[in-house]
């Protein structure tokens, strides 16, 4: 190390402290820390840990929730949540996996005045969409389905020039009272077809 180490290398410039760059540092590790490969084992291991950092974040009436969530769903929402939160605090704006969103919060009503559609549109939008919804009710529902009624319904409305922020953002914040997160498919498949038709009333 000695023979390696040379003082003129040193950078003369003072020390910045740099909040971002710890906050990237940390996103990385928890995204690290959750990835497993092929070992089942390990995978599992990797599920327990997540389980018990939602017990540990989430608020004391959702731990029965929680406890009762299938491994699969807790393997699923661990994979959409790793890579997107930076700080283990951040998903305390996600409660909506086990609960009915909060539509009133101020992150919310910031961003449902930035969707360009009257109240009177975005209504019907949801309304068409969950009698759609509803025809699926006979089995599990995919994250492809949902993605499927989403792009026909815009084809099919393409005269009025809606765009995805239009039908696949409002879903988003229909059945997750959030602006941004995982692919909206991929929630409603963890969510349930139920609670993607409730929470579109």
């Amino acid at each position: 190390m000695e023979k390696l180490f040379k003082i003129e290398k040193v950078g003369k410039s003072g020390v910045k402290f740099d909040p971002r760059k710890l906050e990237f540092f940390n996103q990385s590790h928890i995204k690290n820390k959750f990835t497993y490969f092929e070992d089942k084992s390990e995978r599992q291991q990797c599920v327990n840990e997540w389980r018990n950092v939602l017990l540990e974040t989430m608020p004391a009436h959702l731990h029965r929730r929680i406890r009762q969530t299938s491994d699969p769903k807790i393997l699923s929402i661990m994979d959409m949540m790793k890579v997107r939160i930076h700080f283990y605090k951040d998903l305390l704006n996600h409660t909506y996996f086990f609960e009915e969103p909060f539509y009133n919060s101020e992150h919310a009503c910031k961003f449902v005045k930035k969707l360009k559609q009257p109240n009177q549109i975005k209504i019907q939008i949801l309304k068409d969409l969950k009698i759609r919804f509803e025809t699926l009710q006979n089995h599990q529902v995919s994250t492809e389905e949902i993605n499927q009624i989403c792009s026909t319904y815009l084809f099919e409305n393409k005269d009025k020039n809606w765009k995805n922020e239009d039908v696949f953002f409002l879903l988003r914040f229909a059945i997750t009272g959030n602006p941004v997160g995982a692919p909206t498919g991929e929630i409603a498949q963890v969510i349930g077809l139920q609670a993607v038709i409730e929470r579109c009333q």
